[in-house]
């Protein structure tokens, strides 16, 4: 797993803040047309159980997919622009993370754990 974190240090509004962050989110990623699969997590995404999630990201790798990108944003959330551009919206609930350390944890936490192919569920048995 790569961790990239982009910031905007210039003191702007809030709104153009989020604009920002988005355009130097976006352009942090690997360019288009090299199978990338990106998933914006938002509270208004579709909420998911780690099974389902990690579904998810096995069809997506079964697919020919080459990077998974989890797109976070900042203290405002998500610009328009990345939440159109991604692939899929996901939400971890209601939680809000006050600062960029509990945003990369959860970010961590959504990522599901490797599934052997010949077992049928994530979870133990």
């Amino acid at each position: 797993m790569t961790l990239k974190e982009v910031e905007e240090h210039r003191k702007v509004p809030p709104a153009q803040l989020m604009a920002r962050e988005g355009e130097l989110l976006l352009a942090a990623l690997p360019k288009a047309g090299s199978g990338l699969v990106m998933v914006a997590l938002d509270q208004r995404g579709k909420p998911l159980s780690s099974e389902q999630l990690a579904n998810h990201v096995r069809q997506w790798r079964d697919s020919g997919t080459d990077d998974l990108a989890f797109l976070i944003g900042g203290a405002d959330g998500l610009s328009v622009a990345v939440r159109q551009k991604a692939n899929f919206i996901l939400s971890l609930g209601a939680m809000t993370c006050a600062a960029s350390a509990g945003a990369r944890a959860a970010g961590r936490a959504a990522l599901p754990r490797p599934v052997h192919p010949h077992r049928t569920s994530y979870h133990r048995a």
